[in-house]
């Protein structure tokens, strides 16, 4: 077992094991490559100096740069990220998550000048005139807390913990895994309160997909466990049939819809894409109820967004997992 420790000035490794194919080497940052026989994925390393993504949106751990399974891709860099820029907010890819869209923790009662929190990012500065916090906001960073990452040939676990002065604190983990003998990858989630204040936000796993480097069009279908009802018209591009999200023409421009229908039970946390094109697939199980439903595609990528509400109170912890199981029909 391999261990990393990041600190505020963070020393890079790069796990140099042997890719099956250059679709797995990223360039210029530190990445640790898996693989389980059946799946291989190369996963960025949190490193603030040289890390693929060292912005204010995203948590830092768990992007994916490729992932294969039968000879078949599951990621791309969209065009409007390329050249890509670490410090860019937006400049994220495939497995990338974060914590509070609409409103992170302690932005309302800081002051200009004090710091907020950032769930797997760190603490950050309010601004001076704007009072309303934007998921998209490039904020200054003032301490990124610490990271560490163990991993193995098919797992890697990344630990971030974070304090400030004013009572909030947490210790995060991420485990990544790719299942032995199956076709599939767990990524499994732990947020232990250890400070003195509730954690109050909510979670989410953008999921950029783009099989086998289509774009987004009538060759791919996104199947419900329910029939979704969408709060945006994408007539005529696209509609739901039943329980099925289909394209009739290309994605010329982005599209943006929350997902309604789904009730309480985590057996509709489930979404599978298919690009019928291709035949590769993948089939996406949260083990958790879902507080809500975003859909969002820019032609490049689509994105199924299953989001989690969380609330802890100090010395609580809670656990949640998503399965990403690859096929080909």
């Amino acid at each position: 077992m391999k261990q990393l420790v990041f600190m505020f000035v963070i020393i890079s490794t790069f796990y140099t094991a042997p890719a099956e194919s250059q679709n797995l080497k990223p360039a210029s940052y530190p990445y640790v490559l898996l693989t389980n026989g059946q799946v291989s994925c190369s996963v960025f390393l949190p490193d603030r100096e040289q890390g693929f993504y060292r912005s204010t949106r995203w948590e830092w751990s768990g992007m994916i740069w490729q992932l294969t399974y039968k000879g078949h891709t599951y990621f791309s860099e969209r065009s409007n990220c390329t050249p890509h820029d670490p410090l860019n907010n937006e400049h994220a890819m495939s497995t990338a998550e974060e914590f509070g869209i609409l409103d992170a923790i302690r932005f309302d009662e800081a002051k200009p000048g004090e710091t907020f929190m950032k769930i797997g990012v760190g603490l950050l500065e309010k601004p001076e005139g704007d009072d309303s916090y934007h998921f998209y906001g490039k904020y200054r960073l003032v301490e990124p807390g610490t990271w560490s990452a163990n991993y193995g040939d098919t797992w890697i676990e990344f630990v971030h913990t974070l304090h400030d002065r004013y009572g909030y604190s947490y210790t995060y983990r991420k485990r990544m895994d790719l299942v032995p003998g199956e076709p599939a990858l767990l990524i499994g989630n732990s947020l232990e309160n250890t400070g003195t204040q509730r954690l109050v936000t909510d979670q989410y796993n953008h999921n950029f997909f783009a099989i086998d480097n289509v774009l987004i069009g009538p060759d791919y279908r996104i199947d419900f466990t329910f029939t979704p009802t969408l709060s945006a018209d994408f007539s005529p591009t696209a509609g739901v049939r039943d329980n099925t999200l289909v394209f009739f023409k290309d994605v010329e421009k982005a599209l943006f819809t929350n997902v309604l229908g789904f009730g309480s039970s985590p057996e509709q946390n489930r979404v599978i894409i298919t690009n019928t094109k291709t035949g590769a697939a993948v089939d996406i199980r949260g083990d958790y109820p879902l507080a809500k439903i975003n859909f969002w595609t820019d032609g490049q990528v689509l994105s199924p967004e299953m989001f989690m509400g969380i609330d802890i109170a100090p010395g609580e912890t809670v656990t949640w997992k998503r399965t990403y199981t690859f096929m080909e029909k």
